[in-house]
């Protein structure tokens, strides 16, 4: 948690830091926030709850505090599900608190491959997929069980020299990823659907339910 300046409490008659905090949250109850959930990605997220955390804790005329707030979880803008945030020397700790294995549900689309290798880029080469059926499709997922080495895409959040890969990505500039394994220890196909993709699906579209290791990602 960081270390907020301390703040008045009328019902104290001193100054408390908690009060001050809590009296900041309760405040904004009201706000989308609550109501809508923090919309967009995960670097979006931890701007609103830093923005949110600073102005619980300021003191009227004194400067603001800086809080540190770091993520440990997703890049991707369509991802929902928890999202791990660090405030202060919890940022040091994400990397222990995500060491375990994660679950996924995704729904996947034959016949399409876009430029970020997800649903949000632009379509960059189409095939027919009529002859693939869900036997097909259920034939295919021991090859992506178990150890497995994938090339991490450009669209990722990993470094290469300081640079975020998805930066270089977004300016047009590829470079070469080592390979890496990863574990996935149960992967199915799942018709529920998820997101702005209800079930039950029905081919192209289909569903994944799988459990995977850190570092995994599931594109196409």
């Amino acid at each position: 948690t960081p270390r907020p300046r301390r703040g008045y409490s009328a019902e104290a008659g001193h100054f408390d830091a908690a009060a001050d905090f809590r009296r900041g949250i309760a405040r904004r109850r009201a706000s989308p926030c609550k109501d809508q959930g923090i919309a967009g990605d995960a670097l979006s997220a931890q701007a609103k709850v830093r923005a949110t955390l600073e102005k619980a804790i300021k003191i009227p005329g004194q400067k603001k505090t800086k809080v540190k707030v770091g993520h440990g979880g997703t890049l991707d803008p369509a991802a929902r599900g928890v999202l791990v945030l660090g405030v202060g020397k919890g940022c040091r700790q994400l990397e222990a608190y995500l060491a375990g294995g994660k679950e996924y549900r995704a729904v996947a689309k034959l016949g399409e491959a876009t430029d970020t290798l997800d649903g949000e880029g632009e379509v960059t080469e189409t095939a027919a997929w009529d002859h693939v059926t869900p036997a097909t499709l259920e034939a295919a997922l021991p090859d992506f069980t178990g150890e497995i080495w994938q090339v991490p895409p450009m669209y990722s959040a990993l470094r290469r020299n300081g640079t975020r890969l998805y930066e270089l990505a977004r300016s047009g500039i590829e470079v070469e990823r080592e390979r890496r394994q990863v574990r996935v220890p149960r992967l199915a196909l799942d018709d529920a659907g998820v997101g702005d993709h209800p079930g039950p699906l029905a081919l192209p579209l289909f569903g994944l339910d799988l459990e995977c290791s850190g570092g995994t990602h599931v594109r196409r």
